[in-house]
């Protein structure tokens, strides 16, 4: 999976676009300790941005299309999308 465009959302999700066209919704608090502890911050959380294979913020924390992939939960057309 290739992502295109990703969308912070409510909640600690994210809103993914793929390379196909399909929208899903990932959940992040799972991955909110450790290192992804200053996701904690929403304004930090919603600098999230979209690098193909993984998605970014700017504190230095990712999760690949691989981990966001397994978690996925798919979701209506979304036209919401910021690309980058």
């Amino acid at each position: 999976m290739k992502i295109v465009a990703v969308t912070p959302s409510n909640n600690f999700q994210l809103v993914i676009k793929d390379d196909q066209s399909r929208t899903f919704m990932f959940d992040c608090k799972p991955y909110m300790h450790g290192t992804g502890q200053p996701l904690n911050d929403l304004q930090e959380f919603n600098k999230v941005t979209a690098h193909g294979f993984y998605v970014k913020w700017p504190c230095g924390f990712d999760l690949s299309a691989d981990t966001i992939e397994s978690k996925l939960e798919p979701l209506p057309v979304y036209t919401g999308f910021i690309s980058y």
